[in-house]
């Protein structure tokens, strides 16, 4: 079930340059991150009906969003439990591609170099 509570973020339909097609399919959506550990969950709306279009239990609290600048790629950021990034293919379902694991807090926040490939990591602990 899909909450009105969390953090918004509006993504536009997206004109890439330099030959980069991974987000041109994508249509204006909202993603509603809920704040807190208990919460786990990313969800999609459609902004012109209001409508929840997908709603993802992670398993983990989620702290961060990072569209990939190169792909149909979403990587997350979380906390308890497993203090982990997640990659996940939005097709528009979500595909868990991958799981790095390795910080020994929870993941506050990610930058993408402008390469579109490498991503750097900050936790709350400097690990």
């Amino acid at each position: 079930m899909c909450s009105t509570y969390g953090i918004l973020l509006l993504l536009a339909q997206t004109q890439l340059r330099n030959g980069c097609t991974g987000l041109s399919n994508i249509h204006l959506l909202r993603i509603c991150l809920r704040g807190g550990g208990g919460d786990r969950k990313i969800k999609f709306w459609n902004t012109h009906t209001g409508a929840c279009l997908n709603s993802v239990d992670t398993g983990s609290q989620v702290c961060s969003l990072l569209w990939s600048k190169n792909e149909t790629e979403l990587l997350s950021s979380h906390g308890f439990t497993q203090n982990q990034l997640t990659l996940w293919k939005y097709d528009p379902s979500m595909v868990k591609m991958a799981e790095l694991t390795g910080h020994t807090s929870r993941v506050l926040y990610m930058a993408q170099i402008p390469d579109g490939c490498t991503v750097a990591s900050a936790p709350a602990d400097d690990s």
